[in-house]
């Protein structure tokens, strides 16, 4: 075979290591209608690496309940996280 040549090396592509409840991907669904209880959206936060989510049913969608949600439920039980 010879030297490996340019050609023959395989691209180096850097991964990003994450160790569980480091990075969260958050979103809404809603609304619902009609509304159950008085809530129309769901706030939905998932790990990235384990695929743990979790969900809260909501009356309305700002700021201020989701900084609470993400405050109670994923702050206080999994830390902070590198990333959401």
């Amino acid at each position: 075979m010879g030297k490996p040549t340019l050609s023959m090396e395989m691209p180096l592509n850097p991964q990003l290591v994450l160790r569980p409840f480091e990075k969260w991907g958050i979103d809404f669904v809603g609304t619902f209608d009609p509304p159950s209880f008085g809530k129309e959206y769901l706030l939905v936060c998932t790990d990235y690496v384990t695929k743990w989510a979790e969900v809260q049913a909501l009356a309305s969608a700002n700021e201020d309940v989701v900084a609470d949600f993400l405050y109670n439920w994923i702050l206080l039980r999994f830390g902070a996280p590198r990333a959401i």
